[in-house]
């Protein structure tokens, strides 16, 4: 079947198709996307569906296609003209995952336990929580972030994201919603001087989504459409 990418925050239309199977996984797609655009970086290839607040969340690395013929991309640019392209057959995905390493050798280098080592259980203990709690806090979750401009307090949006955004996307998301500006002249902040890193998921700025952003380079505003 045939699926076409859009991009989702780009001033000039964006798109790519693809020749794929119905069974594809989000994965699976994205992995041919960044191949067949010389990316490196699979982050920068992100495919999202849009929510009902106005911003956007990542689709699940492993839901399927399916009846799916058009999704929505973000983090890098496509190319303005179509190109097709087919993905890789499964047995090729699968044979290109590096073989699970063997365990048994370290564990069998490890001391015997004694009786007196018994208070150490503790402190591991304590480490295998911090251990879960990360890994809690690493699944994508919706926020809500409120915008502000720093000038013009009367200027201000709302928007719905998944914290596994990076910043940089979420500028993309402004203009893409103001219909006008560059998010390249676009500066977050939390207080107008402790600016948010392009390269940084949104989880990482946690404390200060919570608290609100300031924001400058774009006027919060969107621009009225001419008959």
């Amino acid at each position: 079947v045939k699926v076409k990418l859009v991009h989702a925050a780009s001033d000039t239309p964006q798109s790519l198709t693809l020749s794929v199977l119905d069974t594809s996984t989000m994965l699976e797609i994205r992995r041919e996307v960044m191949q067949r655009l010389g990316e490196s970086s699979l982050s920068k290839c992100k495919l999202v569906r849009r929510l009902a607040t106005g911003g956007f969340q990542g689709l699940a690395d492993d839901e399927r296609l399916n009846k799916k013929r058009e999704l929505l991309f973000l983090g890098r640019d496509l190319p303005e003209q179509e190109v097709k392209t087919t993905v890789a057959s499964e047995p090729e995905t699968k044979a290109a995952s590096p073989p699970k390493k063997a365990e048994a050798p370290a564990k069998a280098a490890s001391p015997p336990k004694r009786a007196e080592a018994k208070p150490k259980d503790e402190p591991q203990k304590s480490s295998l929580a911090k251990g879960t709690q990360k890994a809690e806090s690493a699944v994508p979750r919706e926020l809500q972030v409120k915008i502000t401009h720093l000038l013009e307090a009367d200027q201000e949006m709302h928007l719905g994201v998944s914290s596994d955004f990076l910043v940089r996307e979420l500028k993309e998301l402004i203009v893409a919603e103001l219909g006008h500006g560059r998010p390249s002249a676009i500066m977050l902040s939390s207080n107008g001087d402790n600016v948010l890193h392009d390269h940084l998921p949104l989880n990482s700025y946690a404390r200060e989504i919570e608290g609100g952003l300031l924001i400058t380079g774009i006027e919060l505003q969107p621009r009225e459409k001419t008959a």
